[in-house]
C-alpha cells in the first residue's frame, strides 16, 4: 500500500506545474486525498502494537493457508492448498482480553470455504467458532440439532438421548497458575502444564491454600505439546507434538525438583494423540496416507501391536481425543451438523473393544467447539470438554450427564481421587469435584 502513495504524489505535482489550478484539478486532488486518507486507515489497522494473530487448524491436518485483509473497496482471494484431507477449513485469530482481573481468549472464526472431496479421506479440518465468555445458566437442548446417522449396539435410544445435570459433581472454584495453560496431566498429586504462548513445561508442587500454585518451571525447546498424559506403569509424563514423543521425568529434591526431557520417538505427523493406562502407552497417528493405533510399552518405547484404522469403518471420521480404561477404548469424533442454516458442530463418543475395535456402542453429546479432550478415572467414568462451557459425564454402559462450567472448557486431567481439573488456554484451571455422599 505505501508504494502507491509516491506516484499518486507525484502526479500530481506534474498535474500542478502544467496546468495550473483548475477545477477539474481541484476535484482530482480530492479523489486523491481520499485515495492516500484511506490506505492510511488501512495501515492504521497494522499499527495496533498489542495486536496478535494466530492461524490454525488444530487439532487435525497441515493446510497452506492464504489471507488477504477484507476491504470494502474490493472483495478478498483466498487460496487453500489441499494436499491433505479435509472439507471445511476456517481459520482462527485468537487474541486476550482483559476482563476486570480476568484474562479470557476469544476465539474468532473468518469465513468458511468448502472444498471438494479428496479421493482418500473425508475427514474435516477444524478450528472454532466465535467464543464470547459470560456467566449465565442456560440449558439448550442440544439433542434436538442431531442428524447423525450412526449404529448403536448394547444401547437404546432412551439412553443414549436422555441426559441431566449432574447431581455427582459440582463446581468447586479456581486455582490460579503462573502461566496459561494449553495442556495438562496429573500424577493424581502433582501437576504437569503446557504453556504455548510462554513455550514453557511447568510442574506444580503444591497448591496453596489462597488456590495459587508453587510451581517449577523449564524451557520446552520443541514442537508446541499437542497432547500431554501421565504414565503410571514408567512414573513418567509424556509428550506427544507433531515431530516426536518426548518423556519428562520429574527429578525431586525438596523444593530443587527439576523436570528432564528426552525424546523417544521421531517422526513427522499430521495428528497424533496419547493415552496411557495401568500396561501401556496408546497412540494414535494420522499421515496423509495413513491412520495408525499403536500399541507401546512406555518403558522402553517397544511397538507390541498396532491396528491400521483404514480398516475399520467407524475410524474414518474426525477423530479428535481419546483414552483407554482396560478393555474399552473410547474416541471422541467431531462432524459438521447437516441440515441446519449455521454451521454447527457436533460430536459424539464412540466406546470399542480394545482388543479387536469392534463398535460397543456411540453416545451423541452435541454441540462443541474446538479443541475439546476426554479422560478417564480408575471407576471407569469418562470426563469430555466440549470446547464450550459444559463437561460431559459418561458411563460405560451409556448413561450420562453433564456439569456447567463458569467458564471454556478444553484440556482436562483427573487428579486425586474426587477432582477433575479443566483449562482453557488461561490462567485459570476450574476445579470440579464428586461429592463426598455419592
Amino acid at each position: 500500500m505505501i508504494t502507491n502513495l509516491k506516484p499518486l504524489i507525484t502526479k500530481s505535482q506534474q498535474n500542478w506545474l502544467r496546468d495550473g489550478i483548475t477545477k477539474n484539478i481541484i476535484h482530482e486532488l480530492d479523489i486523491q486525498r481520499k485515495q492516500i486518507n484511506e490506505i492510511e486507515n488501512h495501515l492504521e489497522i497494522f499499527s495496533f502494537p498489542t495486536m496478535k494473530i494466530n492461524m490454525s487448524t488444530y487439532p487435525r491436518n497441515k493446510l497452506d493457508l492464504h489471507c488477504q485483509l477484507l476491504l470494502n473497496t474490493y472483495k478478498s482471494t483466498k487460496t487453500f492448498s489441499s494436499l491433505y484431507p479435509g472439507k471445511i477449513i476456517k481459520t482462527q485469530c485468537t487474541c486476550d482480553q482483559n476482563i476486570e482481573y480476568e484474562s479470557e481468549k476469544i476465539d474468532v472464526d473468518t469465513e468458511v470455504e468448502e472444498l471438494n472431496q479428496i479421493i482418500y479421506s473425508t475427514k474435516q479440518i477444524q478450528t472454532g467458532p466465535i467464543i464470547i465468555e459470560s456467566i449465565h445458566n442456560t440449558d439448550n437442548d442440544e439433542n434436538e440439532y442431531f442428524s447423525l446417522q450412526d449404529n448403536i449396539s448394547e444401547l437404546s435410544n432412551r439412553i443414549n438421548i436422555e441426559y441431566c445435570l449432574s447431581k455427582h459433581y459440582i463446581s468447586q472454584g479456581t486455582i490460579l497458575t503462573q502461566n496459561k495453560v494449553d495442556r495438562i496431566a496429573s500424577d493424581g498429586e502433582h501437576l504437569l502444564y503446557f504453556s504455548d504462548l510462554s513455550k514453557s513445561l511447568c510442574y506444580v508442587i503444591n497448591i496453596l491454600s489462597d488456590r495459587q500454585t508453587k510451581e517449577i518451571t523449564c524451557r520446552w525447546p520443541h514442537y508446541t505439546i499437542i497432547d500431554l498424559v501421565y504414565s503410571p506403569v514408567s512414573l513418567q509424563f509424556i509428550c506427544a507434538t507433531k515431530t516426536g514423543i518426548y518423556t519428562c521425568t520429574i527429578d525431586s529434591d525438596n523444593d530443587n525438583s527439576t523436570i528432564d526431557i528426552q525424546m523417544q520417538l521421531a517422526q513427522n505427523w499430521s495428528y497424533v494423540r496419547l493415552s496411557a493406562d495401568e500396561n501401556f502407552l496408546w497412540l494414535w497417528t494420522d499421515t496423509p496416507c495413513l491412520s495408525q493405533l499403536r500399541i507401546y510399552s512406555p518403558k522402553t518405547f517397544d511397538c507390541i501391536k498396532s491396528f491400521n484404522l483404514n480398516d475399520y469403518s467407524h475410524f474414518t471420521d474426525n477423530s479428535t481425543s481419546f483414552c483407554i480404561h482396560k478393555n474399552l477404548l473410547a474416541t471422541v469424533f467431531q462432524y459438521k451438523q447437516a441440515n441446519t442454516i449455521a454451521c454447527k458442530k457436533n460430536f459424539h463418543i464412540t466406546l470399542c473393544d480394545s482388543t479387536d475395535l469392534h463398535e460397543l456402542c456411540t453416545i451423541r453429546l452435541g454441540e462443541c467447539d474446538i479443541d475439546h479432550e476426554i479422560r478417564v478415572n480408575k471407576n471407569g467414568i469418562f470426563f469430555i470438554t466440549n470446547g464450550k462451557k459444559k463437561l460431559w459425564i459418561v458411563d460405560r454402559y451409556g448413561k450420562k450427564e453433564y456439569v456447567k462450567l463458569y467458564r471454556t472448557g478444553r484440556a482436562l486431567t483427573i487428579h486425586t481421587i474426587n477432582k477433575i481439573l479443566i483449562a482453557n488456554g488461561t490462567e485459570q484451571l476450574q476445579c470440579i469435584e464428586l461429592l463426598q455422599n455419592t
